[in-house]
């Protein structure tokens, strides 16, 4: 292979005035038409093919070298022998892209983009300080700002919008590595199907994903762990740069990978500088110095060290005499030049090499990944830092500067007098770890060492161990947690060499199993101790551990101390402890279950058992497929050996799916069993009915299933038929006989009303008198006003006023005559029963008694009746309780001209109370006459009883009294005493706007 330069014109993106050497290369570059813009590398082949290009291109080369030279000259007389002090370049570099970017065993940050963009910066006078990292983390530094430039990062359409670019100084392309013997893969399309391998967020992650060639993408940390994957065998290929491929495989010995040559023509990485997006000043640094360094031959020369010893290269002989004839005649021009200016360069020559010396040491000051603090012994005054201690403690260099040892470290206040005492010490000093507080507040732990300098000043070196302190905490607090998992696990836990099988330690779980102390069992081995019950089974379990690296849940037995057996369940895995593999084993006693599993089979064949002696149809049928998962003898008789089948397939005609008539959805509530469902249907197939019971029950591996039980009861419904046919004639004579009684109750009740108009008509007879008296008393009243009207009105001596007051006292007597003959006339005729209204019982009551009280005062009986403030009212006919009324007062007043006490002050009472409690009305009417005889009272309600004599007439009669207060959905009692007195206690529903209460 042979390195070929290809130099196309280059158009500056820097937005500022070039300088004067910048002027003179860009015309003479204009005059030979080129300027710098890439290496690319290709393959030898290509060289061949066109050696004349070759050629050509190592004139213009050469050309171009020496114009830098004569513009480097002419610069030097302008004086620029020393690089000024100018603010350094923070960069960043990958620790694993040999051979452009990596770590050295010395930690340094090396590789050819390193030292290109050292040697970049070096021609504008500047410097560069680098952090290591994995590719994302260094990339992530610069698209967060945190640092000014990146050496190597390919230039892509997705990156462009995050980065500015410098224009490429590299090109590489992309192949494919495979395992040699690998066939079918030679191109992108063969990648189809298969596992391939990236670096993670690499050109090549992004070639393969936007050209999408449909293969598995695995991504890693570093393309060595990517070539090292695929050679154990792991992948079926690694996309990745060529140069970069050769390197890694060289470099790590993988011999048996191979690079498929032109194997992805269109996949190419250009490769830039990288700045922030929008930092034109470092883009426009970055852009110049390049050219220089290209220009004169600084960037051939690291190409030449860190590139081409990767390809097999070289000229032919004869080209080379070639070569050196065409440019010869253009290099004894160029002679003259230098012979010109090399006193002059001779005397700055050693100025550049104090400055390179002192250069040198300023980088690894700056690049070290410690933190360096120059620090006057005298004060703890700090003098000067790198830029690793302004990452440790948060201060800018300035910021240090002003703060001494105890300002940083307060904690450490010892240590700095360990300092002062040896300050006269000239080897470095161990201080261990020191915690600095940084400027917001948090600490930062690191290990110090001093190195004096001189007498006055020495350097604090200080390793931040912030991050691996925190990682051995954590490392502690797992093993602590491991600890206290293994110690408190119910389960029996043991650690066992993998070699010996000594049992190195157990928990207490352990011993409660196997029920011996830890002394007894550690340091023996599992077959010592005899817990296997088939030493062979042991044998096969560690045999599948060692092969799979882990077991889980492996069914064995074990022998406890005592020589019970155990059915167990083993899971282990090997482990690292103490740099010894031992086993981490868990033993888990299933002995109880698997009784209760024995016991479960058990228990199904018992159900068995019994649903096959059923002569019923049984099953058990899947709510979601339908498959019948159980099915009785019985059904089988009938149906076949359907297990396994929907049961709508098999248990009903002509059904295209599940039964319209299934009765799933009625099993369930809440997602749990709902009560049994009952119901009769006809079988589509044997065509008799059933009395079907479905519900739902929890199946041997917990799900939800239908269990349905179907008695047949087909004789039971051609009975059931008959006696429908039987019921319905009955209900047929049923109406005959409702007819027959509705008329013959229809007849009663006419008789009844007859009964009540004729007890009417017999209590206005023997009421005669009474009314006479009532009505006399107004017409005498009327009689003797009219008689002193006249007697006033013969003598003259009448007034107006008092003819108009004996007018008025004549109308009311009148007046009241009407009144009473009305109500007797009402009363006495014939009311219709269904007559219902509101009514007033307390007004009813006076009613009743405006009939009789002038009669019962004339027998000697007073009557009172008093009542609460109340406007309750009852619904009813106001006349048939007007009667109930008369027949009580009618029966409490012969019960007192029974009584033949005749005691001094005796006298016959009536009480009425009519009052009202929360749901009902009372009127209750007591008399203090003779009381009835308790072997009668039972019998007082019975129709035409009576305890009056055989020649008196029967009355209303207590019986059709309690009739009309039940039709008005009340109650009729009596409280009684004989020779004492007599209640009768009547309750009617109390009614508010027409709504009665309950």
């Amino acid at each position: 292979m042979f390195l070929n330069i290809k130099i196309n014109r280059w158009q500056s993106t820097a937005t500022y005035q070039p300088k004067k050497k910048l002027w003179l290369l860009a015309g003479m570059c204009d005059f030979f038409s080129i300027s710098v813009k890439q290496f690319n590398i290709t393959s030898m082949n290509a060289n061949q093919k066109n050696q004349n290009n070759q050629l050509r291109c190592l004139i213009i080369m050469l050309s171009i070298f020496a114009v830098v030279l004569a513009t480097r000259a002419f610069a030097d007389v302008e004086g620029r022998a020393v690089y000024p002090e100018k603010p350094v370049i923070l960069s960043a570099a990958e620790i694993d892209y040999q051979p452009l970017c990596f770590v050295n065993q010395d930690g340094r940050a090396t590789g050819f983009s390193v030292e290109l963009l050292e040697a970049v910066l070096g021609a504008m006078g500047r410097r560069a300080t680098f952090r290591t990292g994995l590719w994302s983390e260094v990339k992530d530094l610069l698209e967060h700002d945190k640092i000014d430039a990146l050496p190597l990062v390919g230039r892509t359409p997705e990156r462009e919008a995050i980065f500015d670019f410098t224009f490429p100084y590299l090109t590489l392309h992309g192949t494919i590595v495979v395992r040699k013997g690998t066939t079918g893969i030679s191109a992108l399309n063969d990648l189809k199907n298969r596992s391939v391998a990236v670096l993670k967020s690499d050109i090549a992650e992004e070639f393969l994903r936007r050209n999408n060639p449909d293969c598995e993408i695995i991504t890693y940390p570093s393309f060595e762990t990517a070539l090292k994957e695929l050679s154990r065998g792991q992948h079926d290929a690694v996309v990745i740069q060529r140069l970069l491929a050769l390197q890694i495989i060289k470099e790590n010995g993988l011999g048996n990978l191979e690079v498929i040559d032109e194997s992805l023509k269109d996949f190419h990485q250009e490769f830039c500088f990288a700045v922030t997006e929008g930092d034109k000043e470092t883009l426009a640094l970055l852009n110049e110095g390049l050219a220089l360094v290209m220009a004169d031959g600084t960037a051939a020369m690291l190409q030449n060290k860190w590139l081409t010893s990767l390809e097999p290269h070289g000229i032919p002989l004869a080209t080379l005499f070639l070569y050196i004839a065409v440019v010869g005649g253009p290099l004894l021009l160029i002679l003259f030049g230098f012979t010109m200016l090399w006193l002059r360069r001779e005397v700055k020559r050693r100025t550049a090499e104090l400055y390179q010396s002192q250069l040198k040491y300023s980088r690894l000051y700056e690049r070290s990944s410690d933190a360096i603090f120059v620090v006057e012994k005298a004060t703890g005054r700090y003098l000067d830092a790198n830029q690793a201690a302004v990452s440790l403690t948060g201060y800018s260099v300035d910021e240090i500067k002003t703060k001494t040892t105890l300002q940083l470290a307060p904690k450490n206040a010892e240590k700095r007098l360990v300092i002062i005492a040896a300050s006269g010490r000239s080897e470095a000093l161990n201080l261990g770890e020191v915690v600095y507080l940084r400027s917001d507040g948090t600490q930062r732990i690191a290990w110090l060492t001093t190195v004096p300098l001189d007498d006055t000043t020495l350097y604090g070196i200080a390793q931040d161990i912030t991050d691996r302190k925190k990682s051995e905490e954590e490392l502690l607090a797992s093993e602590k947690k491991f600890s206290e998992v293994f110690r408190l696990s119910p389960n029996a836990v043991s650690l066992s060499s993998i070699t010996t099988g000594l049992i190195l330690e157990i928990n207490q779980g352990f011993i409660r199993l196997f029920g011996s102390t830890a002394q007894d069992i550690v340091g023996k081995t599992s077959l010592e101790l005899n817990i296997w019950v088939t030493p062979s089974e042991r044998e096969k379990i560690i045999n599948k551990l060692i092969g799979a690296g882990r077991i889980t849940n492996e069914e064995t037995q074990f022998r406890i101390i005592d020589g019970t057996i155990l059915d167990a369940m083993v899971s282990a895995v090997i482990i690292e402890v103490k740099g010894e593999q031992v086993i981490l084993s868990e033993v888990m006693d299933i002995t109880q279950r698997k009784q209760t599993e024995n016991a479960v089979r058990d228990s199904e064949s018992r159900f068995s058992t019994v649903m096959n002696s059923m002569e019923a149809i049984m099953y058990v049928a899947d709510m979601d497929t339908y498959e019948l998962l159980f099915i009785n003898d019985f059904t089988r008789q009938l149906f076949g050996d359907v297990l396994g089948q929907p049961c709508w397939k098999v248990l009903q005609t002509n059904q295209s799916g599940p039964c319209s008539f299934c009765t799933n959805d009625k099993l369930i509530k809440n997602d749990k069993p709902a009560d049994t469902h009952i119901w009769d249907f006809q079988n589509t197939i044997t065509k008799r009915w059933y009395h079907i019971q479905d519900r739902t029950i929890y199946w041997v591996d917990n799900r939800l299933v239908r269990m349905e039980i179907a008695t047949d009861i087909t004789e039971l419904k051609e009975t059931e038929i008959q006696l429908q046919d039987a019921t319905t004639k009955l209900a047929e004579i049923n109406q005959t006989l409702e007819e027959r009684i509705n008329s013959e109750v229809k007849k009663r009740q006419h008789q009844q009303q007859l009964f009540i108009q004729r007890s009417k008509l017999e209590s206005l007879g023997k009421l005669a008198a009474g009314m006479a008296h009532e009505i006399n008393q107004p017409l005498a009243g009327i009689s003797l006003g009219l008689d002193n009207m006249l007697t006033k009105v013969t003598r003259g001596t009448s007034s107006p006023d008092y003819l108009q007051k004996k007018i008025d006292t004549i109308l009311e007597n009148i007046e009241r005559i009407n009144s009473i003959i009305k109500h007797v006339r009402i009363f006495s005729r014939e009311q219709a029963v269904e007559r219902i209204e509101k009514i007033n019982p307390e007004t009813i009551y006076r009613n009743a008694l405006s009939i009789v009280e002038t009669q019962y005062r004339h027998q000697g009986i007073q009557i009172q009746i008093s009542s609460g403030e109340h406007t309750d009212y009852a619904l009813g006919n106001p006349y048939r309780l007007e009667q109930v009324f008369l027949n009580i007062l009618s029966n409490a007043r012969d019960a007192l001209l029974d009584n033949n006490n005749f005691e001094k002050g005796f006298r016959r009472n009536i009480e009425v109370q009519i009052y009202s409690t929360r749901h009902l009305i009372h009127i209750d009417t007591m008399d203090n006459g003779c009381g009835i005889d308790p072997d009668l009272e039972k019998n007082v309600m019975e129709p035409f009883f009576t305890t009056k004599g055989p020649k008196s007439d029967t009355g209303l009669g207590l019986s059709i009294c309690y009739g009309i207060i039940r039709e008005m959905d009340g109650d009729i009692k009596i409280e009684t005493r004989q020779g004492e007195y007599t209640t009768v206690k009547i309750t009617l529903p109390r009614r508010y706007d027409g709504k009665q209460t309950k």
